[in-house]
């Protein structure tokens, strides 16, 4: 036998941990490029409602938030709200169950 018990142990702890690692790496790199991809997407929504730029109601800033372009930046806040309402419920049940396993690390 190459390892006694406990440094077989010690070695499966060890690998464990290398996985988990590269895991949590990976997730933050599939996170990082949704996060990068949906900012993308938003300011192409929000490219595509406004359709004067910015200023186009003149001074009038009252009357352009009125109009009836409005709601491309309605829909957009909603929609990234919501998305982050579900990151933010992501990373807290993430958080939640690495405190439940304390032990594996």
């Amino acid at each position: 036998m190459r390892f006694t018990n406990e440094e077989a142990l010690r070695e499966v702890l060890k690998r464990g941990r290398a996985v988990r690692k590269q895991r949590e790496s990976r997730n933050i790199q599939i996170l990082g490029g949704a996060a990068g991809v949906l900012l993308v997407g938003l300011i192409c929504v929000i490219a595509s409602f406004s359709k004067g730029g910015v200023g186009s109601a003149g001074s009038a800033y009252g009357a352009f938030l009125l109009s009836a372009e409005a709601g491309g930046y309605v829909l957009t806040a909603v929609i990234a709200f919501a998305v982050g309402v579900v990151l933010t419920v992501l990373i807290w049940q993430y958080r939640k169950r690495k405190r439940k396993n304390p032990e594996e690390e």
